[in-house]
């Protein structure tokens, strides 16, 4: 495959997560894509790391922002608005 027509397809795909708000499926598919060629994983178990990986992302976000709240909720006296 052509380097440009990567860069085009890769192009593509950011911009697709970017609509679907996926940011860690965009800045990780090229990397992802090239392991799993390098290890010649099917393409259901690459699709698959890749969501995984976001799903991931998401829960630790999720963690921090809790986390985050309580805090703010000591910040007030307790009072959650």
């Amino acid at each position: 495959m052509s380097e440009a027509k990567t860069a085009l397809e890769v192009a593509s795909i950011k911009q697709s997560c970017k609509q679907l708000h996926l940011p860690t499926m965009a800045g990780q598919c090229l990397r992802m894509a090239e392991q799993a060629v390098k290890e010649k994983q099917s393409h259901l178990t690459y699709l698959d790391a890749l969501l995984e990986a976001e799903v991931e992302e998401r829960e630790r976000n999720e963690q921090a922002h809790q986390g985050s709240a309580f805090s703010e909720g000591e910040n007030t006296g307790g009072v959650r608005f």
